[in-house]
């Protein structure tokens, strides 16, 4: 009897520990319910609410030497900020359907910040989220979309790349910084002139 009870307890330890691993692989939780991927944006939408940010993209694929698409991937981020004691969630979905969760930083308040930030708190591969909620509201915005095409075993891909450029002024004692971001992450930083 003895026996069958440590098998039975250390089934279900087992049973939790796999539980948990698996779990936290493509999923976290909005409140008491749980997310995971595969879901479509509706149920995610249903589960969660609103996002605090969304960004898009989107690829066609086409075989060399032809000048048809035979397929166009949609891609879609929504960015979850749960506050500062959370980190956090990049949920990004292809042709509406969640295919993974990745983790961030810790979060922010939700209110933009009451003081500016500092030129080094701007970090290549944060987020716009996370530079908006450090750093609030850019002196100056510019977008574009860009193409780029890369080709894997005789399938060509084309992706539209949205380029946005931020400039902070940080006074006239400090220089501007022009920050770049592909599809809403961070990948170049560079100083402008003096600000004012």
């Amino acid at each position: 009897m003895k026996k069958i009870n440590i098998f039975i307890v250390c089934c279900v330890l087992l049973f939790l520990v796999l539980g948990a691993t698996i779990s936290l692989a493509g999923s976290f939780r909005c409140g008491q319910k749980l997310v995971l991927t595969g879901n479509s944006k509706a149920e995610v939408f249903r589960k969660c609410g609103e996002s605090s940010w969304r960004e898009y993209s989107e690829s066609e694929l086409w075989p060399e030497n032809s000048s048809f698409a035979i397929a166009k991937i949609t891609r879609e981020q929504w960015v979850y900020n749960r506050g500062p004691r959370m980190l956090i969630r990049y949920l990004n979905f292809e042709n509406g359907s969640l295919v993974s969760i990745d983790l961030g930083n810790y979060g922010f308040n939700t209110t933009y910040p009451k003081k500016p930030c500092r030129p080094d708190e701007l970090k290549l591969r944060n987020s716009k989220t996370e530079i908006m909620f450090k750093c609030g509201e850019p002196y100056f915005k510019d977008s574009r979309e860009e193409y780029r095409v890369d080709s894997v075993k005789g399938i060509n891909r084309r992706t539209t790349i949205i380029v946005d450029e931020w400039t902070y002024n940080f006074g006239p004692t400090r220089f501007l910084r022009i920050i770049t971001f592909e599809n809403g992450q961070l990948v170049n930083i560079r100083q402008g002139e003096r600000g004012g």
